[in-house]
């Protein structure tokens, strides 16, 4: 009774292999504002307006090999309303082992899906700034990995950001901060004092040829 109660606190769907809903608990609900009188016997994937990240079949296909899928879904609710669910599917067999239904656990993940596009948004808005100023922007790892290298790097040093790419930023320095410049990164990680970084200064930078 009281793991029943506990799984009653959980989007949980169950589903015959047409996709018909025989189960809907007080989480699924909540979640979709439908409630379990409205949904049962309705095919689950026309009532929540889903939108898959692959054809259906395939997905199917995947279920009956493996037993299980997981992926993100969009989902409708009942007041118009779009909600994304990191969606967990699990394939039930009877006893002589044909697959007779399928259990559906789904986590609302929409917030940290806008959140992650925004993210996305605001880094190809800073990539785009990026590879049309005129300066030269290199930026590396705590170790001195280069890891991107816009335009103008690429115009100013000779070099490709693929060919740099990987790299330790110090082949872009002739002698003697070629040398000591990972010895100057290792003392600011240590210490956390900045003597150079954050500053600005001429040096002398050394091109492909």
């Amino acid at each position: 009774h009281e793991q029943a109660e506990m799984l009653e606190l959980a989007p949980l769907i169950a589903r015959e292999l047409d996709d018909r809903i025989t189960f809907w608990t007080r989480g699924a609900e909540r979640l979709y504002g439908w409630s379990r009188v409205e949904v049962l016997g309705r095919v689950s994937h026309e009532i929540l307006g889903t939108q898959f990240p692959e054809p259906l079949e395939r997905i199917r296909a995947r279920l009956l090999s493996a037993g299980q899928w997981e992926g993100k879904l969009f989902h409708r609710c009942r007041d118009g309303r779009e909600v994304v669910v990191s969606s967990s599917w699990v394939l039930h067999r009877d006893a002589t082992g044909r697959p007779c239904r399928i259990l559906e656990i789904h986590n609302d993940v929409t917030d940290r899906h806008h959140a992650e596009a925004a993210l996305r948004e605001a880094g190809e808005q800073m990539r785009s700034v990026v590879d049309h100023v005129l300066d030269g922007i290199v930026t590396i790892d705590e170790v001195g990995t280069i890891e991107t290298f816009n335009p103008a790097a690429e115009a100013l040093f000779g070099y490709r950001a693929a060919e740099v790419s990987g790299r330790n930023v110090s082949v872009l320095m002739p002698e003697p901060y070629h040398s000591a410049h990972d010895g100057y990164l290792a003392s600011y990680l240590h210490t956390g004092q900045a003597r150079i970084i954050g500053s600005g200064r001429e040096v002398l930078g050394r091109r492909r040829d």
